[in-house]
Order: C-alpha cells, then sequence, then structure tokens
C-alpha cells in the first residue's frame, strides 16, 4: 500500500480504500478499470456510472449488504417480454455476456482490495466473455 497526498484522486473511478484511508495499491487501478469498463458497457445507454458519489463508493463499501453494480433488464431499462421471439437467440447471448459482466464487476468492485483479481486473471475473464464462454471465478 501507498500513501496518497488528499486530492489526488478522480472521485468517480476512486477506490474506497483510497477515500477512507488515504491509501491505494494496484488493486486499486483494477477497481479504476471496473468503472471505466462499467461505463463502457453502459455507455449506449446513459453512460451509467457505477457509484454516483464518493458517499455511494464509503457505503457499498461499509454495507456489506448493497450488491456490486450489475448489467441486467432493470439497468438497461427494458423487460425480456420486450424482445421478439424472432430475436431469442440475441436476447440469451445478451444476457450470458450480462452473466459475465456481472462476475467480473463482482471481482472488481470486491471490498478488500487484496482480492480483486490481477491482471492476468481478468484478461482471462475478458476471454471467456469475448468467446461466450462462461466465466469461472479464480483465485486472486
Amino acid at each position: 500500500m501507498y500513501e496518497s497526498r488528499r486530492g489526488r484522486v478522480t472521485e468517480q473511478y476512486g477506490a474506497p480504500e483510497l477515500f477512507l484511508h488515504d491509501q491505494y495499491s494496484k488493486k486499486s487501478d483494477i477497481w479504476s478499470f471496473g468503472c471505466i469498463l462499467f461505463e463502457a458497457v453502459s455507455a449506449c445507454l446513459d453512460r451509467g456510472r457505477p457509484f454516483s458519489s464518493i458517499y455511494a463508493v464509503t457505503s457499498y463499501y461499509s454495507n456489506s449488504s448493497i450488491p456490486p453494480p450489475r448489467i441486467s433488464w432493470e439497468t438497461v431499462g427494458s423487460t425480456p417480454r420486450l424482445i421478439p421471439m424472432s430475436a431469442r437467440p440475441m436476447r440469451d447471448r445478451a444476457e450470458l455476456h450480462w452473466q459475465n459482466l456481472n462476475v467480473i464487476f463482482e471481482a472488481l468492485f470486491h471490498r478488500d482490495p487484496n482480492k480483486r483479481p490481477k491482471p492476468r486473471i481478468l484478461i482471462k475473464y475478458i476471454q471467456d466473455c469475448q468467446e461466450n464462454r462462461p466465466i469461472q471465478r479464480q483465485q486472486t
């Protein structure tokens, strides 16, 4: 862990350990990548952010009953019933991608920085997602 100088953080991407303890590590960058990935995935919708404020980040960190950010039908503002049956294979594929992305988000936004994935594991997750394989969580 490294000490941070106050005020040297981009609020939308800062990890909770940085806000609460003025400490950061390489795993803080993994958290930041998760924020950027979430924005990229939701860019076609409303450029949603995983956390709306520093308060949202610190609340998530300290309250284990708050689930990690997720992609779902609710997130995209729709319902599966609106998809015509002829497009069912595309719907199923989208849901598989969402399941994989949610596994990735759960790992990237782990409250314990030491349990966030290493870059090589993250790359494996992304490759599995691209190849439509279900992601198997690995130890960090």
